[in-house]
Order: C-alpha cells, then structure tokens, then sequence
C-alpha cells in the first residue's frame, strides 16, 4: 500500500502552496495566485488541492490560517484543518528562499481500499527554493507520529536527507514492511521507522 507516498505529497503540496505566499506581493493578491499555481501544477500530476476559507492575522509578517485544505490523488486523499501557515520573512532573507511555520490542528487520511489514519496535530519549519523543500523540526502526533528533518528534490521526486522517523499502530507496521515500501522506509525498532535517504518516486 503507498499511503506513505501521497501523504508526502500532501506535505509537498501544502509547503509548495505556502511557499507561494512568501514569493508573491501583496499579500492578499499573492494568496490567490500561489493557489492557482498550485492547483494547476497539482492537476497536472492527478492531484487536486481545495481550501475552504483563509483569514490573515498581521500585517507583517502575516500569518495565514485556513479553515480546511484537502489534497485528493488517484489512490488517496488528506484533509487538513486550522491551518496556520507564518511567514518568516528574516530567515528568509539570510536562505535565500521562502521560509514559513506551518501548524495544523488535525488531518485525516484515507487511502483505498479501505485504509485510513488520523492526526491530532502538526507543526514544521518550511523552506523552498530552486525546486528544494526543506522541512525541519516536525513535530506530528496521532495514529502516525512522525519527527525530525527531511529534504525533498520536488524536481526529481526524491528523498534527498533524512533523519524523520515515524512511529506506527502494529497494522501500518506490516503493510512499512513490506517489500515495495523497503525504498522508503526502514524499520529501526518495533513500530518506529525511519524515511530513508535518496528515496525515489515519491511523485
């Protein structure tokens, strides 16, 4: 089963539509545009990205939060809510790319057959630039909790570094072990996995 694989992209494709919001100017207008970017780049892989309401809080830097924001995919499906996106618009600066806080309060995942997952809440630093997403500190907990960094190569579709591990209820546990999940994924103790480096294919 690849749930682990759309929701990776999830993560992709709420950093990438976050990042957006740093990039363009004013903020307002930039939303709307970093949105539709998405969209279009998401649909363009058979993936479609929703929002159900955005408020910002701040002028500068702003903050975001949106009500709810769904990824769908051909084999899955992730539903985040209250979701906060802060921009940091200093460490940005020093990086040279957009970096951003980004928090939510819950999320559920369903994948086909019949699977599915739920999160109470998550938080991560976010920095993307020149087709590289960098994500730091995550911080996820429920069913699936999952800790530490990750770097993706958005271009190439790859793992890049990792030291994010991810712990698991026994049944996840036998679909992480089996043979077409061993390029992503290693087992490091019982129900504790970690994503492993140079993973291809996460598209």
């Amino acid at each position: 089963m690849r749930f682990l694989k759309y929701f990776l992209y999830a993560m992709f494709s709420v950093s990438v539509f976050s990042a957006g919001l740093c990039i363009f100017a004013p903020w307002d207008e930039g939303v709307n545009l970093a949105f539709h970017a998405v969209r279009l780049e998401a649909a363009r892989r058979g993936y479609y990205v929703t929002y159900d309401g955005v408020e910002r809080d701040g002028f500068f830097p702003p903050s975001y939060r949106f009500g709810e924001l769904d990824v769908e995919g051909p084999m899955a499906k992730a539903t985040f809510s209250d979701v906060v996106v802060k921009l940091e618009p200093a460490a940005s600066a020093l990086s040279r790319s957009a970096s951003f806080h980004a928090a939510f309060g819950g999320s559920a995942v369903r994948y086909i057959p019949n699977g599915g997952f739920a999160l109470e809440r998550g938080q991560m630093d976010i920095s993307a630039g020149k087709g590289i997403i960098a994500v730091s500190d995550a911080d996820i907990k429920g069913d699936v909790n999952i800790t530490g960094d990750m770097v993706l190569n958005a271009e190439e579709g790859s793992i890049t570094e990792s030291t994010m591990y991810i712990g698991v209820p026994p049944e996840m546990g036998a679909i992480l072990g089996s043979p077409a999940m061993n390029r992503f994924v290693e087992s490091v103790s019982p129900g504790k996995w970690r994503i492993r480096e140079n993973a291809g294919g996460i598209r």
